[in-house]
């Protein structure tokens, strides 16, 4: 009864035996509620693209942000490692010395009166297409030459042996060491920076500090020596000792510093010769002071 009050609709197909059902038609309603959907679709696709678009541009300018820093750092990084390894290679030739140039210069802080010649050796190189250019020879082939390495041992040396006179005296504690030690960094930083201030007023030539503080460093093999022999001998060989070993430092500095300031004798500054004198004088206060009596 249902088929014969509602008789299907036949297409196309219905001599084939199809029989297609007509779908109903949508209303105004429905119609208006899908358009707002379908818009907001076509709009959520619109803004993903954006965001993907808008994130390369940021990702690709956070990267060349980040390589252009990296690039700085790393320049900045190869100046620094060019710069310590230059600074290692000059703390290298302060230590080329050997056992030959160490017994001399010994001997040349303790009986410097008898040294023949206190003029340093220089070194000619010659470069392809380039003048020659003159460098001191280093410590190794010139015993005028600075070094580091005595004045290094020596200082050690010393604050053991003012550490072997408080234990002698029966006064040694831990703390003598460090105080020795500091007290010597201290007098050596002031001595190196009067002098360097005295080059700068003078209008000397320009001299590495390093030599400054070899020169510097020096007066603690004599330091030593007197304070040895107070340890064994007493206190008068030990104030006769100070006076020679520091009248020897005095005309060693008299001397090696005269080669900067005053190199031909003829033509010496006055100014120059009396700062020489004081640098000279100033060794005896030091070594007393740096120095343990007995």
């Amino acid at each position: 009864k249902f088929f014969k009050m509602f008789p299907p609709q036949q297409g196309q197909g219905q001599g084939q035996g199809q029989t297609q059902w007509q779908q109903p038609e949508q209303s105004g309603w429905q119609q208006g509620a899908q358009q707002p959907q379908q818009d907001a679709g076509q709009m959520g696709g619109a803004q993903q693209d954006f965001g993907q678009f808008g994130g390369m541009n940021l990702n690709s300018a956070v990267a060349s942000y980040g390589m252009a820093m990296g690039s700085q750092y790393m320049n900045v990084a190869g100046q620094r490692a060019q710069q310590y390894a230059s600074y290692l290679g000059t703390m290298r030739t302060y230590f080329n010395v050997d056992n030959k140039y160490v017994l001399n210069k010994l001997r040349m802080l303790l009986f410097p009166f008898n040294v023949a010649s206190w003029k340093r050796e220089k070194s000619h190189q010659h470069g392809e297409g380039e003048p020659s250019a003159e460098l001191f020879l280093p410590p190794r082939a010139d015993v005028n030459a600075p070094d580091l390495y005595i004045p290094l041992m020596a200082f050690v040396t010393y604050i053991l042996a003012i550490g072997l006179h408080s234990g002698a005296s029966a006064r040694f504690t831990p703390e003598i060491l460090g105080v020795t030690a500091s007290s010597g960094i201290v007098c050596m930083i002031l001595e190196v920076s009067a002098i360097r201030l005295g080059f700068y007023f003078l209008d000397a030539p320009r001299v590495p500090i390093l030599d400054f503080i070899a020169y510097s460093g020096y007066k603690y093999v004599g330091i030593v020596l007197n304070t040895l022999v107070g340890i064994g001998l007493g206190a008068k060989p030990y104030y006769l000792l100070l006076l020679y070993t520091a009248g020897c430092m005095g005309f060693f500095m008299l001397k090696s510093l005269a080669g900067f300031l005053c190199p031909d004798r003829h033509l010496a500054n006055m100014t120059r010769m009396y700062f020489l004198f004081g640098v000279a004088a100033f060794q005896l206060p030091l070594a007393w002071l740096l120095g343990t009596s007995p």
